[in-house]
């Protein structure tokens, strides 16, 4: 009786993997909750940093589209003039 080739190196790894995967599954895993803190904490610095650069260099950022269907002298509008509004980049909750 003829016996069965030997697995490739792709077939024990992925064999390995299901034993490893299978071992946390069964006894869960360690997380460095600590160095998680410490990466969000870097990672928001450096989105705060590069807000902050935005909000300097681009105040307002354009909005909708609006065309007025009717004039309006109170409001600037003039029918069939389209306009854009500006957004403030900061959002409201910020602008303390």
């Amino acid at each position: 009786m003829s016996t069965f080739p030997p697995l490739p190196d792709w077939v024990k790894l992925e064999h390995q993997v299901a034993q490893i995967l299978q071992q946390q599954e069964e006894h869960g895993w360690y997380f460095d909750e600590r160095a998680a803190y410490e990466l969000e904490s870097t990672l928001r610095g450096e989105m705060e940093e590069a807000t902050a650069i935005l909000r300097r260099k681009y105040g307002f950022v354009a909005g909708a589209v609006f065309t007025p269907k009717r004039n309006n002298r109170t409001q600037g509008y003039v029918q069939g003039c389209p306009f854009t509004n500006l957004n403030n980049l900061t959002p409201p909750h910020e602008t303390t």
